[in-house]
């Protein structure tokens, strides 16, 4: 069976997504066009699980689930950590008791209410559930900052609410929370103080 949704559908439907005036709860509201620059960009993180694409459909891991082939290991949604991603991310891990492969159905919220308007699901396929776990840990930026004359390195997770921030010597500093670069610079000058 042909996969008719693949990661390159989910690609090109999140990315025709920004800029785009959608409705949100009945109200016109624009997407941005870029990605904030304190978050990690999830098409960055699609892109690695290209070659993780599984040929099994939904509707065949939905089967080898009811008939026991797949044993469910972990669910999750990046919502609840607060992740600094662009788009938030559902996923349910499953483990193939015939082969001991590891099966992730993965989807990424479009827009709006998290609980619901999600892409179609892909279907991936790793030989741990480490594998899967260690591209989104990957999936990371860094930003630079100046205060005071002075250089800090901010650390951007995919899986992780706060921002670590390292000096020009690469130490350790403090983790930060901020929704945008200049709400950063203000806590850090803040703490620095």
């Amino acid at each position: 069976m042909t996969n008719t949704y693949t990661i390159q559908n989910m690609i090109k439907d999140i990315k025709e997504l920004r800029g785009k005036t959608v409705s949100i709860f009945g109200q016109p509201t624009q997407l941005d066009n870029e990605v904030n620059e304190l978050l990690v960009d999830i098409v960055e993180i699609i892109e690695e699980f290209e070659e993780y694409e599984s040929d099994i459909s939904i509707s065949q891991l939905d089967e080898f689930y009811e008939v026991g082939i797949l044993k469910e290991l972990k669910s999750d949604n990046s919502y609840n950590w607060a992740s600094n991603v662009s788009n938030d991310f559902n996923f349910h891990i499953y483990e193939n008791v015939e082969n001991g492969k590891i099966l992730v159905e993965f989807k990424v919220h479009r827009y709006g209410d998290v609980r619901g308007n999600y892409t179609n699901s892909v279907v991936l396929e790793f030989d741990s559930e480490y594998d899967f776990l260690e591209i989104l840990a990957e999936g990371r930026k860094t930003v630079y900052l100046e205060i005071n004359d002075d250089e800090y390195m901010v650390d951007i997770t995919a899986t992780h609410d706060m921002m670590e921030i390292y000096n020009e010597e690469g130490e350790y500093i403090t983790e930060l929370y901020a929704s945008d670069i200049g709400e950063l610079e203000n806590e850090l000058k803040e703490f620095l103080s």
